[in-house]
């Protein structure tokens, strides 16, 4: 809160206020690591897809398009950055698969969120895009989500499975999936049949005609 009122240039009373409203209007979300109950590791997420995309894009080129020249600037001012933006629209994409539409996870589902902390052995910060908690808090499902033009490879299993060294995961079964805008290369994807990790491609994410949620 200090960090959000400081570079608003409010007092955090007054900040508090403002954030504890749009939490209630469903515009922000307020996250702390899955399973962890630390103060200290509090961040706000802007979870209304709109006010995102409006803050991100519109607000900054609204010069543009009342002025009619939206066409002109799309590809600088929005198509370059478009993966970025969607990293954090892939993640919720890939929790609501795994809420709804993945019918054979390897575990009974029970809280979903993400995790951060610092690893153990090199000190360095660490970040999981994607934790499962089974009710018995016995197993979980780690994931790494990735929206980019070119098929996942190797480095990102292990960067993931790096970060799971981090993760208190008190003697859990562990499974991994990796869900990719463009899928994964063929070395990743002959490993992952091996080796039980999850491959999910965007176009396996997207309903079907004759699903409804």
């Amino acid at each position: 809160m200090n960090e959000v009122s400081t570079k608003v240039g409010l007092d955090s009373a007054t900040c508090s206020k403002y954030i504890n409203k749009m939490i209630e209007l469903g515009i922000l979300h307020k996250e702390r690591p899955l399973g962890e109950s630390s103060s200290k590791k509090i961040y706000y997420r802007i979870v209304d897809q709109m006010f995102r995309f409006w803050y991100r894009f519109v607000a900054s080129n609204v010069s543009a398009i009342v002025s009619g020249r939206i066409e002109k600037t799309f590809t600088v001012a929005i198509e370059d950055h478009l993966n970025h933006y969607m990293g954090a629209v892939f993640e919720d994409m890939a929790k609501q698969y795994l809420l709804f539409r993945d019918e054979y996870l390897p575990i009974d589902m029970g809280e979903i969120g993400q995790w951060w902390g610092t690893h153990s052995i090199d000190r360095k910060q660490v970040q999981i895009d994607i934790v499962v908690l089974s009710p018995d808090n016995k197993s979980v499902i780690l994931g790494e989500c990735k929206y980019r033009n070119e098929p996942v490879d190797m480095d990102t299993l292990k960067h993931l499975q790096y970060a799971a060294e981090a993760f208190p995961n008190k003697g859990r079964s562990v499974y991994y999936y990796l869900f990719s805008k463009t899928g994964f290369t063929e070395r990743l994807i002959k490993y992952g049949n091996d080796k039980g990790v999850r491959l999910v491609t965007l176009d396996e994410m997207m309903p079907t005609p004759e699903y409804k949620l």
